[in-house]
This record gives C-alpha cells, structure tokens and sequence, in this order.
C-alpha cells in the first residue's frame, strides 16, 4: 500500500506544489493517502490539516506513505495543525485526533424505489455490494452471496451485479445506489470491506459481512469483528449459515447500534469549520 501511494504521490506533488503556490492558500486540507498536499503546505509556508478517511491510523499513513516517495522533503514535514479522524474510538482505540462525524457520500445516484422500504413480506433484507475498483485477490462476491442466498429466509439485493439473469426467487439486483439512503431499510450488508461502505454501514447501525482482502480490508474487517459489529467472512466461506447469522444475531445488531450511536456522538464536520481554520 505504501509503495503504491508512493509512486502515486510521487506523481501528484508537482501538481500539487504549482497550484499551491499560484492559489496561494492559508490552509491545505489532505487525506493520508495524498501526502502530496502536506508537502505542498510545507513548501508555500502554511499550516496543514490531516483528514483520515479510514479506520487506519490517519499519520502512520502519511509516514509511510512519505517514507516511499522518491520526492520528498529533505526537511522532513512539520506537524500538521490538525487531525481529524472519523474512525468510531471503540474500534480502533485511543488516538491523538480530532474525532468527527462521518458523513457519507454516494454520488448523485436516485435511491431505487425498491429499497425505499423494507421488504413488504416482512422478511429482512441483505445488501451485497462490490467494490468499484477491481483488484488483485477480489473473487466473486456476488457469485458468494447468489449461491448463499436460497440458504436465508431474507431478501437479497445485489448492488451493480455483472449479470442479474437466473437470480434466485429472493435476489433482486440494482443498479448505482447511494448507500446512505439504503441502508436504514437492511438488516445486514455484505461487502468487499472498503472504508466507504464499512463507515456508512457503522454509522447505519446495520451489521456487516466484511470481506477481508487487499490493502486496508483486512484490517477493516478485523476491527469490524473485534468490535462485535458484524462478521469478518472470506468470500469461500459465505453461505447461508453466515448470512443468517448476519439478520438474527441480537448482538450484532447492539453492537452495530452502539458503534451507530458513538458515531452519531461526534461532532459534524460543520461545527469543526472555525477550529480546523485555526479560529
């Protein structure tokens, strides 16, 4: 992950330094994985705010990632003014950051109108959703859940399947959703564990299957787990049994509400402007 940031960053920093220095900021808000800006900040002379995005710890990321730049400072990079983390404290532990709300972002996708409301037969409803970024070790997660799905007594919503004929009588496919507005009518998610769709199901309350894989989702789906808050399930071992599991385990479900109402807790990005801008 480091290396590839790297060479990312590597690419991204001479982009970064011309505008920083033509716009002339009094501030550079940057992710861990674009430490870029952070060099940008250094270089024009103006404070630096970090804004994680994942579960992972938001300045390790950065060391790392600077650590495998070819272009990088030779001063090293001063500390950031800031940081700010939406990664819920009972995951991932105490951290010296600025805790606040993840607010999720779908795109400008229209909800279905099939997932407006929960399955008019009662039974509770499963989202599957893949990753939009193919990758090395991805398998086929929705191939996993159709083959599983005549084990539940639940809906199962497939979210952008590569094929939607044959499906089983309780799956259903969909296109490009906003999972912010779908989740509140599931019961259970099962996804490829990127940070996006793991933040939204947390801040949802709706247990999770997490996919470990690639990258961050191992560690995703180990901190997912070990919070309670839902299952850590190769794609080889979903079946039926897990996706039960998933809509019928109570403290899953109380932890996923927990971690919900945790989140919920911290303040929202919009009351932290004044503070992020030094004020």
């Amino acid at each position: 992950m480091a290396l590839l940031f790297g060479a990312v960053n590597d690419q991204l920093v001479g982009g970064a330094l011309r505008v920083a220095r033509e716009w002339a900021p009094d501030l550079v808000v940057y992710e861990p994985l674009a430490a870029a800006g952070a060099h940008a900040a250094a270089e024009v002379g103006v404070p630096a705010v970090l804004h994680g995005n994942t579960l992972f710890d938001e300045a390790e990321l950065v060391r790392v990632t600077t650590a495998a730049m070819r272009h990088r400072r030779p001063a090293g990079l001063p500390a950031d003014r800031l940081v700010l983390s939406v990664a819920p404290p009972s995951l991932v532990g105490p951290r010296e950051v600025r805790p606040m709300r993840f607010v999720s972002y779908g795109g400008d996708g229209e909800l279905p109108d099939v997932l407006r409301d929960p399955p008019p037969d009662g039974r509770p409803r499963i989202l599957v959703s893949h990753s939009t970024v193919p990758g090395p070790g991805g398998g086929d997660l929705i191939g996993a859940a159709v083959a599983a799905a005549s084990g539940v007594d639940a809906e199962v919503v497939l979210v952008r399947p590569d094929r939607i004929d044959g499906l089983p009588e309780n799956v259903r496919a969909v296109g490009w959703t906003p999972l912010a507005e779908a989740l509140p009518t599931c019961a259970g998610v099962v996804h490829h564990g990127g940070a996006g769709t793991l933040l939204a199901a947390l801040a949802a309350g709706v247990p999770q299957i997490v996919v470990p894989g690639p990258g961050d989702r191992r560690r995703n789906a180990e901190f997912v787990a070990g919070r309670g808050a839902g299952l850590a399930v190769p794609i080889r071992q979903i079946d039926g049994a897990a996706l039960r599991r998933l809509v019928t385990d109570g403290g899953l479900a109380a932890a996923a509400g927990e971690v919900r109402d945790e989140m919920a807790a911290l303040p929202h990005p919009a009351d932290l402007v004044s503070e992020v801008a030094g004020g």
